[in-house]
């Protein structure tokens, strides 16, 4: 993900240095270390980075399984590393943008209209807490520096390189191995989005001059089982798909996108499941 946005962010124009604990393998441009665990290295990243007026804070520790979300961890990683690279660069800034999530809404049974971001939310993890708890630090420290600020809350994301044990690779895992893709219940209402729109939303979100959370999505809803099922027939014309019954009602969650489309500028060029063919050549070659 963190390549896209670079790209998009350069043919902005912008000048773009990276950070992170190790060198990204696809960028040969400007890098400066720093580990978000550790205080006293992120104190000394606007030294080792050089004038910044921009951040765009995509690093986070995000469960890739259930058993992965462990609290002091996203706490730490998520919540505590937002804050402190707020202020390591303090009134400094032009803007922070911060790469949230959708999940902080939770989820209720059943269809609903699509989630605006001012009403309720209802993080159901840790890691969604942890994201929720970055918001509003951020809004904080935004507020009292001065700086403008963007909160970025992202839909379910596809593409390649994506290591998290969810539904679509686990879909594409299977139609690659020749079975049907097994769906429970199948009815739920996802908004996907490829990762390269999102990056163009982060980038709009890093040049905009307009403040608040934004739901990051593509504006349209898929069935759990329609993916599926489309994802099947790329793979295998006719494979199909297994639906297993479902014993408790499934979880819808849509996004109302009209303020991202309003402040940033971004509506969706792409849907579900444009790109879908790079996610399966960067899985099948990992079979």
């Amino acid at each position: 993900f963190g390549q896209f946005v670079v790209e998009e962010l350069e043919a902005r124009g912008a000048v773009v240095v990276t950070a992170g604990r190790n060198r990204p393998l696809w960028r040969d441009g400007m890098h400066a270390h720093v580990d978000l665990s550790d205080a006293n290295s992120v104190s000394s990243l606007p030294r080792a980075a050089g004038d910044v007026q921009r951040v765009v804070h995509l690093a986070a520790a995000v469960p890739l399984r259930a058993a992965d979300d462990d609290p002091e961890r996203m706490i730490v990683l998520n919540e505590l590393s937002t804050v402190r690279l707020i202020e390591a660069y303090g009134s400094g800034l032009e803007r922070f943008v911060l790469a949230s999530t959708a999940e902080v809404y939770g989820g209720v049974p059943g269809p609903r209209p699509a989630v605006g971001e001012d009403q309720p939310v209802d993080p159901p993890s840790a890691y969604a807490t942890s994201k929720l708890a970055a918001e509003m630090q951020l809004r904080l420290a935004a507020v009292r520096l001065g700086i403008g600020w963007a909160a970025l809350r992202y839909t379910v994301l596809y593409g390649g390189h994506d290591r998290i044990a969810r539904a679509i690779p686990a879909f594409i895992t299977d139609a690659l191995g020749g079975k049907q893709p097994t769906v429970v219940g199948g009815e739920e209402q996802r908004d996907y989005l490829h990762v390269r729109e999102a990056a163009r939303a982060t980038a709009l979100a890093a040049t905009s001059r307009s403040s608040g959370v934004y739901n990051i999505g593509s504006g349209r809803t898929t069935t759990i089982y329609e993916a599926a099922l489309a994802i099947a027939d790329m793979v295998q014309p006719g494979l199909g798909v297994e639906v297993v019954p479902k014993p408790e009602p499934g979880v819808h969650v849509t996004l109302d996108v009209r303020r991202a489309e309003r402040d940033l500028g971004f509506r969706a060029e792409h849907h579900f499941p444009w790109g879908m063919e790079e996610q399966l050549e960067w899985q099948r070659a990992r079979l």
